[in-house]
């Protein structure tokens, strides 16, 4: 009947160091939905110290039935408004906060119409959120409570001559704090003498800084900002970085501290996760009409790429009418793998579903929709006196479960980050003052792979030439030539030229810099190279960033093919390596082996003639020996009569015969 749907998406709203004692907004950076029959609810965070005085967003809404759309907190409706689209205004107050610091907004649809017959499902939009209020936010006092519920956006600063230590440090938060607070926030590396902007309350700053001895963790406010101040050096600040994202950093109860630390556990490749460890303890689907209810599937979550699937889910559905037929379909990414009527006459009311996905079908992100599909007969709607036909089906989440089996993962960049395992170790080609812009256009590679991953990875900083030659799995930001031809990448960091390409307008001539995101099979393992090429050689430093920049914003899961590539003037886009015209260098290296191939073949067939000519040679031998035997008996018996034979030609006395 509806497939209600919150979407809470909007740009941030650009804020001084302080907020003025008039209400303010701040845009609401999240997203929730709920595909079911009426009502769904999301979180709204709120700083501490600041008052919420409304919320304001949009209404968007297409094929409905008629009927209201109410708003309620905490079960007190807020504003009950006619199901169209247009702008929603919902006032709020401080008590509306609970204890998680949030406000947690329930959106309500009911129809008028209930019985089926009409244009299909409805849906329902909210967009554009954001929280009006007044005050400031109250700076943390300690390392516990630093981090908010919510934050828009979180800087890691370094020097300009930071050490890999202090980079190695920054990749690991940006990682860990990535992980703690999911794409909705902005995690982003950044050289500490550069302006950062101001988005709003929950902003925050870490600051990385060198030092001896245990790391030490500080809490201050500078130049308006929550600041956490780590410094330290070695492998002891890369841990105490990794520990930013934890949970358990709520122990830390001062301004300062020492000796934090935290060590990620090697992950488990289950290949059976049920939907509660999924977070869905139970699905629920009402109708009448129609109902759906989604459970996402990432790969990462198997600990690896996969290749197969099997759904398998259990559960219960109320006594169904005699006069009501009700299908249950199951879709995985939008294909349908099964499909049932519910039997009115089943005893205990079970369901129980089993279903294979066919390869073709898994993505990286996967989506299994229920959906349930109810027809009445019109007078029994009408019997009711509110022309409903409740149906219910419930699917116990812990009973329900999704089976993988191992796969290879491919060459595309959608192959990550399951391909990692949850270890990603990054290695950074450039040296001095370069070395540092390489290590943030890795913090933007590393924050999109981490949004898309289901737990944190295990990033560390290595040795470029170990990780080129050696044979773990990683990402290589600022790769050269070499590097690209040593791991055999599709790409050569080369000039090249493209094939036809209808999605864009888009060449490179032989002189024409370009810069690529590449995803390399090297064997048994996955590398991700960003490398930039130029006719002399020189740097490039905007391309790679447009390239590391996109995968950040847009989200890893956009990137198709085993190619991102940019060139000055044009957007990035994705590229199949199957549209570029073999590079020189790719055809001098199979010139060479053609060359080989070629006189490996001559050699085999001038063996071949040889052997030719020595079998017909040996044959015309025994051909004449045969032929000379042959006559030599013919010989034989023209003179040699055998006893008992009588001679034709003679008489008994040796005389000719008349």
């Amino acid at each position: 009947m509806t497939a209600l749907t919150i979407g809470l998406l909007a740009s941030l709203l650009a804020l001084g160091p302080t907020a003025p004692a008039s209400a303010d907004e701040a845009a609401v950076e999240a997203t929730a939905s709920l595909a079911s029959t009426s009502s769904t609810t999301v979180s709204v965070p709120v700083a501490d110290g600041i008052t919420p005085t409304a919320l304001r967003g949009r209404v968007v809404a297409s094929d409905l039935l008629g009927g209201p759309l109410r708003f309620s907190v905490g079960g007190r409706t807020l504003k009950t408004v006619a199901a169209e689209t247009g702008p929603v205004f919902l006032p709020v107050r401080a008590s509306d906060v609970g204890d998680d610091g949030a406000i947690d907004l329930t959106m309500t649809y009911r129809p008028t119409e209930r019985c089926p017959g009409g244009s299909g499902p409805a849906d329902v939009a909210l967009t554009n959120l954001t929280l009006v209020y007044t005050g400031d936010e109250t700076a943390p006092r300690t390392v516990g409570t630093f981090f908010p519920d919510s934050s828009p956006r979180i800087d890691v600063s370094v020097p300009a001559d930071a050490s890999d230590d202090l980079l190695a440090a920054a990749l690991t938060a940006v990682a860990s704090l990535t992980a703690r607070y999911g794409d909705a926030t902005v995690v982003q590396l950044s050289v500490a003498s550069r302006q950062l902007p101001r988005v709003g309350p929950g902003q925050r700053l870490i600051r990385l800084e060198p030092g001896t001895g245990d790391t030490s963790t500080d809490v201050a406010v500078r130049f308006g900002l929550p600041t956490l101040t780590l410094t330290g050096n070695g492998d002891g600040l890369r841990t105490a970085a990794q520990a930013l994202g934890s949970d358990a950093l709520t122990l830390a109860s001062g301004p300062s501290s020492t000796g934090l630390s935290e060590t990620l556990e090697r992950r488990t490749e289950d290949l059976e996760v049920s939907f509660a460890d999924l977070g869905l303890q139970r699905l629920t689907l009402v109708g009448p009409a129609e109902a759906t209810a989604t459970v996402g599937v990432a790969q990462d979550v198997f600990g690896g790429p996969v290749d197969g699937l099997t759904v398998h889910a259990e559960g219960t559905y109320t006594a169904v009418p005699d006069t009501t037929d009700v299908q249950l379909s199951t879709y995985v990414n939008g294909y349908l793998v099964d499909s049932q009527l519910l039997d009115p006459q089943a005893d205990g009311n079970t369901v129980t579903i089993d279903a294979d996905v066919p390869a073709d079908v898994i993505t990286s992100d996967n989506g299994i929709e229920f959906r349930l599909s109810s027809t009445a007969d019109v007078g029994a709607c009408e019997a009711d006196d509110d022309g409903s036909v409740p149906v219910e089906v419930h699917l116990d989440g812990g009973a329900s479960t999704v089976t993988a089996t191992r796969g290879d993962g491919g060459q595309d960049l959608s192959a990550y980050p399951q391909v990692l395992g949850g270890v990603l170790p990054v290695a950074l080609r450039p040296t001095g003052e370069d070395r540092v812009d390489a290590a943030i256009d890795a913090a933007y590679l590393v924050h999109s792979l981490q949004a898309a991953a289901v737990a944190p990875l295990d990033v560390t900083l290595v040795d470029a030439d170990s990780l080129v030659q050696g044979s773990s799995n990683g990402l290589l930001v600022g790769a050269t030539p070499e590097d690209a031809d040593t791991v055999g990448a599709p790409l050569r960091l080369d000039s090249m030229r493209l094939l036809d390409y209808a999605e864009a307008e888009f060449g490179v001539g032989s002189n024409q810099p370009f810069a690529a995101l590449e995803s390399v099979v090297d064997g048994d393992r996955h590398l991700l190279l960003l490398g930039t090429w130029t006719a002399d050689g020189s740097a490039a430093p905007a391309l790679p960033r447009a390239l590391a920049t996109q995968a950040a914003t847009d989200g890893w899961g956009t990137l198709a093919d085993d190619l991102l590539v940019v060139s000055p003037g044009t957007d990035p886009f994705s590229l199949s390596s199957a549209e570029v015209v073999p590079q020189e260098e790719v055809v001098e290296e199979r010139t060479g082996f053609v060359w080989w191939l070629g006189a490996g073949i001559a050699v085999l067939l001038l063996l071949l003639l040889w052997q030719v000519a020595r079998t017909a040679r040996r044959d015309h031998q025994v051909k004449r020996l045969v032929d000379a035997q042959e006559r030599a008996d013919s010989d034989a018996r023209g003179s040699v009569t055998l006893a008992g034979e009588e001679d034709p030609g003679h008489d008994d006395d040796g005389h000719p015969r008349a």
